[in-house]
């Protein structure tokens, strides 16, 4: 099955962890087995499994190559490890943005043409201390509304601020590289925007941002550099089954 990428458009699969075959190992690279397998937790595991084997089933479809060989990178920038954000190793007139997330039982993968993306999501966790966290990742403009907030409101307007904050980061490339708490963004009542950078770093002209809904009990949010008209959600466990189902034959 061929697939192509919308100009002017962000495709997002996601994926629930029940959705990890095993077969997809057949598909990682040495490094990426590597990674994998040092995961001590199952369901770290399977994020990791998800996460490397849906990529490059996506990437196959659009480029219309053997998933196996298809050449991803996560060489971080600042250490060399393999552990940031995915890029593909090939030369072309329009390359793809690669953004991946994954939290509690969901992994999202975002594709785009052209235009760096970020995505993040994240599990609605109701034990986490949501007060004491948003001392050390929001900002004090954050902050002050974040505490005018009904309590019952707290937990999930928590995550709006994350999320929010992640996938901007995210779609800059930046990662840690700059504290949560320099980047402002609105609340979970009102349309997702960057309203303030206090970071040294250069901010481009236009950065979008996209609301996401992928379910009870969690947050997520899409954010673009550059112009964005669509937001395309697909299930990335239907890709995963065909192409099981199948065996490899006919799937590309």
């Amino acid at each position: 099955m061929r697939k192509t990428l919308q100009p002017g458009a962000v495709h997002i699969w996601s994926a629930p962890l029940s959705a990890a075959a095993p077969a997809l190992r057949h598909l990682l690279n040495a490094k990426e087995l590597e990674r994998l397998d040092a995961f001590r937790k199952e369901e770290d595991r399977k994020r990791g499994l998800i996460s490397y084997g849906l990529l490059r089933l996506l990437l196959a479809q659009i480029l219309h190559k053997d998933p196996k060989e298809i050449p991803i990178s996560r060489a971080c920038p600042d250490c060399g490890k393999e552990h940031g954000k995915p890029r593909l190793l090939e030369t072309s007139p329009e390359s793809i943005e690669i953004s991946v997330s994954h939290s509690g039982q969901l992994v999202v993968i975002a594709l785009a043409r052209s235009v760096p993306i970020g995505i993040d999501v994240e599990e609605i966790r109701r034990d986490v201390p949501v007060d004491q966290l948003a001392l050390d990742i929001l900002s004090p403009l954050e902050q002050r509304e974040f505490a005018l907030l009904p309590e019952a409101e707290k937990q999930e307007a928590f995550y709006v601020y994350w999320t929010r904050k992640e996938a901007v980061l995210k779609a800059l490339g930046l990662g840690l590289s700059v504290p949560l708490k320099q980047v402002s963004v609105t609340g979970r009542n009102q349309p997702p925007r960057l309203i303030r950078w206090d970071s040294a770093h250069s901010l481009p002209d236009h950065v979008s941002m996209f609301p996401l809904s992928l379910g009870s009990g969690y947050e997520a949010c899409l954010s673009v550099i550059g112009s964005c008209h669509q937001v395309l959600m697909e299930e990335g466990a239907s890709v995963i089954d065909r192409w099981n189902r199948e065996n490899h034959r006919g799937f590309l």
